[in-house]
């Protein structure tokens, strides 16, 4: 399941202090993302903080309100870009999922 999908943006976002508590409760999740994604640490914590500074540029648009997975999606097409290639929710077991690039779900299926 693809899950690079686009949050609308409306002309009355969520507040930064809303947008930069879910980002606070999310980071963790964020990094662990995106280093399984590239398996490699430095790599991860770069792109990690990329995306940050992007909503602190606001190159990356507020939502207009904060759904348990908004800052998951909104990273999640950040990641795309920034990897040149689609992320995708594999599930794992007992409700835990972990997120593959095409390459390595290419390669973990052969």
């Amino acid at each position: 399941m693809l899950v690079n999908r686009k949050i609308p943006i409306v002309p009355d976002p969520v507040t930064f202090d809303a947008f930069a508590d879910g980002l606070e409760k999310s980071i963790v999740h964020l990094r662990a993302i995106t280093w399984t994604a590239t398996g490699d640490e430095e790599v991860a914590e770069r792109i990690v903080a990329g995306f940050l500074l992007q909503i602190l540029e606001q190159e990356i648009p507020r939502p207009a309100e904060l759904l348990p997975d908004t800052i998951e999606t909104l990273y999640l097409a950040y990641l795309a870009d920034v990897l040149e290639t689609d992320i995708v929710k594999v599930p794992a077991v007992e409700g835990a999922s972990v997120y593959l690039s095409l390459e390595q779900l290419s390669e973990l299926l052969r």
